[in-house]
């Protein structure tokens, strides 16, 4: 149940959401493993420490690196499922609603913990990626991009499966769809362009 894998220095970082444990390991082995959530879902590098989405516990939880203690939790609307850091920031996808499903993306300050609501948008959280500009939100089979202090889309993509990883490159993002079995790039010029990089099952990805 490895539900995010990530890079840190010279070790591995693996979310695993049935064991419901955050682990780390370097070339000769396992280092360490801390319980994290109730079926975590994501986390992200925060300069010397890790961002993880906690679940169905509603919080994001914020671990030391290499120790993995824990630092801080920050309490968000829903099931925190998607996360990208930057500066003293975090962007957050929450899943939410009964009948009807809905992400609710938002903004947490790492320094005050203040959550503030962006959108609610429909659909199933995909993934989140901040840029200069504001940030990028994969929800069902659309991509959105807000930009900074916006409630309102710039820019709005459809034709997607569930995008699950963003990364932004030089001249766009890359993308990868495992509804699609597809990595991309995203480029805009004259007008926004895909073009697929790799066509296989995708499950989990890393762009290096």
């Amino acid at each position: 149940g490895i539900e995010a894998l990530l890079l840190w220095r010279h070790c591995a970082l693996a979310l695993s959401s049935d064991t419901e444990c955050l682990s780390i390991a370097d070339p000769d082995g396992w280092l360490v493993t801390a319980r994290v959530g109730i079926y975590p879902q994501d986390m992200c590098l925060s300069g010397s420490s890790v961002l993880v989405c906690g679940g169905a516990d509603g919080e994001v939880h914020h671990l030391s690196l290499p120790e993995l203690h824990a630092l801080r939790t920050f309490a968000v609307p829903g099931v925190a499922m998607r996360i990208h850091a930057t500066g003293d920031a975090a962007h957050v996808l929450c899943s939410a609603g009964d009948e009807h499903m809905y992400t609710l993306l938002g903004r947490v300050d790492l320094t005050t913990g203040t959550y503030a609501e962006i959108a609610r948008l429909p659909g199933l959280p995909g993934a989140v990626q901040a840029d200069a500009a504001g940030v990028w939100a994969a929800v069902t089979e659309r991509l959105y991009h807000f930009p900074t202090g916006e409630t309102q889309p710039d820019i709005l993509l459809d034709g997607f499966g569930l995008i699950r990883h963003l990364e932004r490159c030089s001249d766009g993002l890359l993308i990868t769809d495992p509804l699609e079995d597809m990595v991309a790039q995203l480029t805009f010029g004259a007008g926004a362009q895909l073009r697929p990089l790799y066509r296989s099952t995708i499950g989990q990805a890393i762009f290096i």
